[in-house]
């Protein structure tokens, strides 16, 4: 376990102090060494947790980090309640006293209790070694040993430069300080209340102050000086200013020794940060941040100085605002005490403030986004409990006859239909009864393989009065492949529904949200939205209708009335700018055709760029009544088959294409002949602006909107070969595709192996 080293000196009585000289920085310098030396070896005697000394057990993984940067040491919130499984009644100890949390490893981990709530969620702060998107690490609780817990330091969650982290919880001064380097609010001046629901436990609110209030610490050596920095906190305005109103000061009344001060600025209506250099000469640097936020939501709000990259940088809830060029000297080293809510004689900020922290680094992107994310996000952490499968009341098996013979495919999804038994219809699972599950909305009902790994699923539609659908991800699928479904458990194995998209999906839209947004099961990866007239809307129009029966669940229905609708993304995550490899999937039931109509009707979906106007379309040629994939390549505009789909039925559109093999056009599972073969890569988008229509060529144009529904649009960023793509029609198409067993009381046992 590390332990801290801390010199303690002793306080200045006065209110101001002489500037802190290169021998008195020099001098910390070498405490300051000495102790990453005893730290560094301390960690090379990390305590091991025996597992056999606690009674339960969950494994934590972080399926909610969206970066692609391994963040070293992240202090992670760790939100723990009865409703996700956690047992309260197997804790020993008094207010998480026993719970101790480690890394795959064994190798016990920094933790803090922030709130304890045994009736409702109890938050922990756990530095993760190495977060990714793919870390766990394991909680245990529950103590039977004779001997004493392990020790663990709460101040340790906070080594990564933090300086002062106020949590502000409590309910009256002192406002305790975590990192263990800096010191308490521990004086209140006015109108402060405290214990107010904050976004991390308790906050504390200014809002009813008239004049002055504010929580005070006194002036700690680390709170200055420093070249690079990061502040941040959470806050809420609970009404609109009425005057600037300072949020975070570190200055005297007469503002002669500042070091710095965060204020709302009401004559700009913006955020400011403003920092006094301690160089000679040097100005003081202040940046306007984005608009105040609106009243009454919580807000995330940083600012950093970069030193070497000499970027002063300013973050709204997670997103980057403000990435400007600037050159600061050190911060000047101020006696002054650090206020918060006001200064001193005034400016009183109408709110509250929760979870403020000061860096001595620059925190990277990653960083700060995941900051905002694990306590913004609740599903940032996933949680898996130590259960068997034999905690499930029920199963059922399900095979894959109707997969052609020969063919195995890899990670393949598959649909699985759940139903109770219709004597009068022979469909559904016999045996099978909706009342055996123990979470409405199929929230306990898993999947596993033959070996007993879980498997990653997603439930598209959930129909306790009828058919229920259920996208599983499977391993290995062939004609032989049999999985096994469990439900009946009201603390089943957790899984991620994005998990069953990731095997080179770039977007996976089911289209069955009913609404003006629709949502994207690719981790990641933008919604669409309703798009009508060149903007988004905020309310459903005519022309483009919701909640309609789809091919699975519902679709969507376009070219009413003005047919000018349409749904588009404009993120990134999902564009096919210069690539080599991709496929397009969709299902479209056209209802309505116009022969003499001279354009085409843009079916399915068209992707925007800024310098090329068209990218990748799918279009339905009137004057023919073909189906004409098109894309530009490197070497102009190709169409490479045409397709006549029948009116009023579903058919599934498939293209995939490789540089290499070149392109293959599927209708309902099946190849269709090529009229033109492309070559190389698609064009490469140069602009910024990707733009995706689905259901019309632009949102401005009422003559070339699909008129009809579609359904289940997907997009890959690899090449699937017929086999997978005709297996994508069958699993949907097909209602033999899957064969299920009898539904019976299970009495499997063994012990869950988890499947990545």
């Amino acid at each position: 376990m590390k332990s801290k080293l801390r010199i303690e000196m002793p306080r200045r009585t006065s209110s101001r102090r002489a500037p802190k000289s290169a021998k008195s920085r020099a001098c910390r310098f070498r405490v300051a060494l000495v102790a990453l030396c005893l730290l560094a070896a301390a960690g090379a005697r990390a305590t091991q947790i025996d597992p056999a000394a606690f009674a339960a057990k969950i494994a934590i993984s972080f399926t909610g980090y969206s970066g692609s940067e391994k963040l070293e040491n992240f202090p992670a919130l760790v939100k723990l309640s009865a409703e996700k499984g956690f047992q309260y009644a197997k804790c020993k100890l008094e207010k998480g006293g026993d719970l101790r949390f480690a890394d795959a490893d064994g190798n016990l981990l920094a933790s803090e209790v922030d709130t304890w709530d045994p009736s409702g969620t109890s938050l922990v702060w756990v530095k993760v070694p190495e977060l990714t998107k793919t870390a766990t690490i394991f909680a245990y609780y529950g103590w039977k040993s004779p001997g004493a817990v392990p020790a663990v330091s709460p101040t340790d969650v906070w080594s990564e430069g933090y300086v002062g982290v106020w949590h502000l919880g409590q309910s009256d001064i002192p406002m305790r300080e975590s990192s263990g380097i800096s010191t308490p609010f521990s004086s209140k001046t006015g109108a402060v209340q405290f214990e107010y629901a904050g976004p991390v436990g308790g906050a504390v609110d200014f809002s009813g102050a008239s004049w002055g209030a504010n929580l005070a610490a006194d002036d700690d050596d680390d709170l200055d000086g420093f070249s690079d920095f990061t502040v941040e906190m959470w806050l809420r305005l609970s009404s609109e200013l009425a005057r600037a109103s300072r949020i975070l000061s570190k200055i005297e009344t007469s503002s002669t020794d500042t070091a710095y001060q965060f204020m709302a600025n009401k004559d700009t209506s913006t955020l400011r940060f403003t920092v006094n250099p301690s160089a000679a000469g040097e100005a003081r640097q202040a940046w306007d941040y984005v608009a105040v936020p609106a009243v009454g939501a919580w807000h995330h709000v940083a600012y950093q100085y970069d030193s070497t990259d000499k970027r002063a940088i300013a973050w709204l809830d997670g997103e980057r605002k403000q990435y400007v060029s600037k050159t600061i000297a050190p911060i000047h080293a101020s006696a002054a005490p650090l206020l918060l809510g006001t200064i001193s004689g005034g400016f009183p900020f109408p709110g509250q403030i929760d979870e403020v922290r000061i860096s001595n680094k620059a925190h990277s992107k990653d960083w700060m986004e995941a900051t905002h994310d694990t306590v913004a996000n609740d599903d940032f952490c996933a949680f898996s409990f130590d259960t068997t499968w034999d905690d499930y009341s029920h199963r059922f098996s399900v095979t894959f006859t109707g997969v052609d013979e020969g063919v195995s495919l890899t990670n393949f999804p598959v649909l699985v239909r759940v139903a109770e038994y219709d004597e009068a219809t022979g469909k559904g699972i016999r045996g099978f009864d909706y009342d055996d599950c123990q979470i409405s909305g199929g929230g306990d009902l898993r999947f596993a393989d033959a070996d007993g790994n879980l498997l990653a699923s997603e439930v598209d539609t959930w129909n306790s009065s009828g058919e229920s659908l259920v996208w599983v991800k499977v391993p290995t699928l062939t004609a032989s492949t049999e999985i096994t479904a469990y439900y009946g458990n009201a603390k089943p194995h957790t899984v991620t529904a994005s998990d069953v998209w990731a095997n080179g999906f770039k977007a996976v839209w089911h289209l069955g949200d009913v609404g003006v947004s629709w949502a994207n099961s690719v981790s990641g990866a933008a919604p669409l939205d309703l798009w009508v007239a060149g903007g988004k809307k905020t309310a459903a129009v005519d022309s483009v209708v919701s909640g309609q029966a789809g091919v699975i669940g519902n679709a969507v229905l376009f070219g009413q009335d003005n047919r000018k609708g349409a749904l588009s993304t404009k993120d990134a995550s999902v564009s096919l700018s210069a690539a080599s490899e991709f496929t397009v999937e969709v299902w479209a039931w056209q209802d309505d055709h116009d022969p003499g109509s001279a354009a085409a009707q843009y079916v399915l979906f068209r992707e925007m760029t800024s310098s090329y106007g068209s990218l990748f379309w799918i279009s339905e040629q009137t004057a023919t009544g073909i189906m004409a994939p098109q894309g530009r390549f490197e070497n102009g505009t190709k169409t490479w088959s045409s397709l006549v789909p029948s009116r009023g039925d579903w058919h599934h559109f498939a293209f995939a294409y490789d540089a290499t093999a070149g392109g293959t056009s599927l209708l309902d599972g099946n190849v269709a002949p090529s009229l033109a073969q492309p070559s190389g890569t698609l064009t490469e988008d140069t602009g910024t602006a990707r733009q995706l229509f689905v259901g019309a060529y632009t949102s401005s144009n009422d003559t070339q909107t699909f008129p009809g529904k579609i359904d289940e649009v997907r997009i890959s960023n690899v090449a699937r070969n017929e086999a997978w793509v005709k297996a994508s029609h069958d699993t949907i198409a097909n209602a033999a595709f899957a064969t299920y067993g009898r539904a019976k009381e299970n009495a499997v046992k063994g012990t869950v192996v988890f499947f990545r």
